[in-house]
């Protein structure tokens, strides 16, 4: 079988991962994430995604190499990570009520073969009063998190996903098992 890695050091898409029950190993990527900038979310995830992967399968020709990225996308801007809690607080207010985007990066290469694609889902944030915001601010996580929020406890401040709820947390494995099917992988070995 196949070693399959996974090139990234998120513990989010390592937990998901984790949960398919299939065997990898992770091998986080040390590919220079601010070498390319886009105001392009598609673009910018396709190329940090493949750059990540590239960067595990130099030193792994003869693996399956996972690399993904994920942005979120609202108000025709790419949203960063936030800075501090006054921005974070912003950012989140600022999706109430409305809808965002959040484009996933997935590329998956093995020796020469590479495939990148580019999953999005569309996010729609409840209506949030003030203090369930500074609530969520105040638990922490939504710093280190490009557009403010992540899927363990921010789920509780969305109102509706279309698309791959999976896209939204960072590794979209409906998408990433139809590409390892591309690879020859037709089955995967599982943990027991």
């Amino acid at each position: 079988m196949t070693e399959i890695i996974l090139a990234s050091s998120s513990p989010g898409r390592r937990e998901l991962l984790e949960k398919t029950k299939i065997k990898f190993r992770v091998e986080p990527s040390n590919f220079d994430e601010k070498s390319f900038r886009s105001d392009n979310p598609e673009k910018l995830v396709r190329y940090l995604a493949s750059g990540k992967a590239r960067g595990v399968a130099k030193q792994n020709i003869d693996s399956i190499v996972i690399g993904a990225d994920t942005v979120v996308y609202h108000d025709c801007k790419i949203i960063e990570k936030p800075k501090d809690a006054e921005e974070a607080f912003n950012l989140i207010k600022s999706y109430c009520g409305r809808q965002h985007y959040v484009y996933t990066g997935i590329s998956v290469i093995q020796g020469t073969k590479e495939i990148t694609d580019v999953v999005r889902a569309q996010v729609t944030f409840r209506k949030l009063d003030p203090e369930e915001i500074y609530a969520y601010v105040k638990t922490g996580e939504p710093f280190g998190n490009s557009g403010a929020y992540t899927m363990q406890r921010g789920a509780t401040l969305i109102e509706r996903i279309d698309g791959d709820y999976n896209t939204v947390t960072g590794l979209p494995l409906f998408r990433l098992f139809g590409i390892l099917r591309e690879f020859g992988i037709k089955q995967l070995k599982f943990m027991k």
